[in-house]
C-alpha cells in the first residue's frame, strides 16, 4: 500500500507539441488516456527525470527506476563520481 501512496504522489509531464506539460499524479494520467486526451504512446516523465518514457510502460511497470528518476546525478552531486 505504501509504494501505490507513493506512487499516487508522485509528479508527471507529459510531453505535448514538443513542450512538456504537468505536473500531474498518475490517476490524472490515467484519466486523460481514458478521455483519449492522451495515448498510450504519449512521452511522459517524473518530476527530475533524466529520461522520458511512454506512459504504457509508466502505468504497467509502475516505479521508475532510480536511473530514470535523476538519482545518480543526484548521488553524483552530492559524493562525487567515485
Amino acid at each position: 500500500m505504501f509504494h501505490m501512496e507513493q506512487k499516487l504522489m508522485k509528479k508527471y509531464y507529459y510531453m505535448s507539441k514538443g513542450k512538456p506539460c504537468g505536473p500531474l499524479t498518475t490517476q490524472e494520467l490515467e484519466e486523460l488516456l481514458t478521455d483519449a486526451v492522451l495515448s498510450q504512446d504519449t512521452l511522459v516523465a517524473a518530476e527530475g527525470a533524466i529520461r522520458w518514457v511512454k506512459l504504457n510502460e509508466l502505468l504497467s511497470h509502475g516505479e521508475p527506476k532510480a536511473e530514470e528518476l535523476g538519482i545518480w546525478s543526484r548521488l553524483r552531486r552530492c559524493f562525487g563520481d567515485a
